[in-house]
């Protein structure tokens, strides 16, 4: 999950951290890139679209790459009951 994390940051910024359960961080990455890429088509053009894309970019592959995996929860269902023990004998 975390390997396909970092390849999807790397195409699609912030996107990739939804993957790694972080959603205030992935949304964050979203609107900065988005707003960066807006300002490369004003006429401000590069000088400050760039530098957020970039930071955008940068930021998603490190908060995929240092994200911990998640836990697995496994959940057992107890079927015996009070009046069937438990058989522990291997035949």
């Amino acid at each position: 999950m975390k390997t396909l994390a970092i390849l999807i940051n790397i195409f699609l910024p912030g996107v990739g951290t939804f993957f790694v359960s972080k959603v205030g961080e992935a949304i964050g990455q979203i609107l900065i890139y988005w707003i960066g890429v807006f300002f490369c088509f004003t006429g401000i053009g590069l000088l400050i679209g760039l530098p957020m894309m970039l930071a955008a970019w940068i930021w998603g592959l490190v908060s995929a790459i240092g994200a911990n995996p998640q836990p697995i929860q496994v959940t057992v269902n107890n079927t015996t009951t009070p009046d069937q023990p438990f058989d522990r004998t291997v035949s």
